[in-house]
């Protein structure tokens, strides 16, 4: 797997993808989409320790593509505050890994990342 951008990759045909989503502080309230273009096995869902973990295998044919979304959402305090430190960190790499994306996504509130792999 190469990262292109942020959310772009290129990949080798078959490929094994994986993706770890950990919440550093509760509630973990991540939502990982099925693929358009390939098959989750497993799904990285539901959360484990405020983990989840995820994989795929790429597509055989060059040029084909693989995408999903992850909704990531923030449950602040009755104050409206998040507690101290509080993040996701996304993993996502490839297997045998070449690149690594690790992304961080911080409140506050509802944020969405889509991401796209295609094969080389």
């Amino acid at each position: 797997m190469k990262i292109v951008d942020g959310g772009s990759f290129t990949v080798a045909p078959n490929e094994l993808i994986a993706v770890a989503i950990q919440k550093t502080a509760a509630p973990y309230d991540a939502s990982v989409s099925d693929l358009i273009g390939g098959v989750w096995s497993p799904k990285p869902e539901p959360p484990i320790n405020q983990a989840a973990h995820g994989a795929f295998q790429a597509p055989a044919t060059t040029g084909n593509t693989v995408s999903m979304t992850i909704d990531f959402d923030f449950v602040p305090a009755a104050d409206g505050s998040s507690p101290q430190g509080d993040r996701y960190d996304v993993t996502i790499n490839g297997l045998p890994s070449e690149d690594t994306r690790v992304s961080t996504i911080f409140p506050p509130g509802f944020q969405s990342r889509s991401y796209l792999f295609t094969v080389v």
